[in-house]
């Protein structure tokens, strides 16, 4: 394959059937990357979910890519990302090469999976959380996710839809949990709760001053 539309009759019918079969919280994106990273999508199925469009830019995993370069992963898989309005998702990004092994565009897929961690968040509540089992992790990123998630369980609300003092109980776990003094973690942290990293020094000066 030298150019993503030459497989654009093949790959739509498929990204349409994948939506009917598994429904609309599940999103179902094409990029090409040649296109540039501003209007990189060339097709999208059930696009509400991040309220994006045929025309529409990528993620910072698009933006990687936008300069062609050879890679020998297939993609990246069940990550964590978020939409503006703060719903959580799991994702995948398929790479798509040319004949050459050049990453030249992606298939992309999100769930939102948003109402399960409020369902979870509830059954936790309503059952009482079973005995904590040790979990090993590939990575300090993921052991952070995996707590930044856990903050959102917890509260039981988006971050997007979180008050002040809900986003400092969430920085109050976090700091317990350690999750303050992973390398790069503030900035990560500060992202997914939609504030500044000087906002989050300052939730952290107002628990020790409690």
């Amino acid at each position: 394959m030298k150019d993503i539309r030459e497989a654009l009759s093949i790959i739509e019918p498929i990204m349409q059937g994948l939506g009917k079969h598994f429904g609309d919280k599940f999103e179902f994106v094409l990029h090409d990357y040649r296109n540039g990273f501003r209007s990189s999508i060339i097709s999208i199925v059930n696009g509400e979910i991040t309220g994006r469009k045929v025309g529409d830019s990528g993620t910072k995993i698009g933006l990687e890519l936008t300069k062609p370069k050879q890679v020998s992963e297939d993609g990246r898989f069940h990550y964590s990302s978020q939409t503006k309005d703060g719903r959580m998702l799991t994702s995948s990004t398929i790479y798509l090469k040319d004949d050459n092994g050049t990453v030249i565009g992606s298939l992309c897929i999100n769930f939102d999976c948003s109402e399960l961690l409020q369902a979870r968040s509830f059954m936790d509540s309503f059952i009482g959380d079973k005995e904590d089992e040790p979990i090993v992790y590939g990575s300090v990123d993921d052991l952070l996710t995996d707590l930044l998630l856990e903050s959102v369980e917890r509260i039981g609300v988006q971050p997007a839809q979180m008050t002040k003092e809900q986003k400092i109980e969430c920085i109050r776990f976090l700091q317990e949990k350690g999750a303050l003094d992973i390398k790069g973690g503030v900035n990560k942290i500060a992202k997914f709760y939609g504030i500044t990293r000087y906002t989050v020094y300052n939730y952290i000066n107002e628990i020790k001053t409690e």
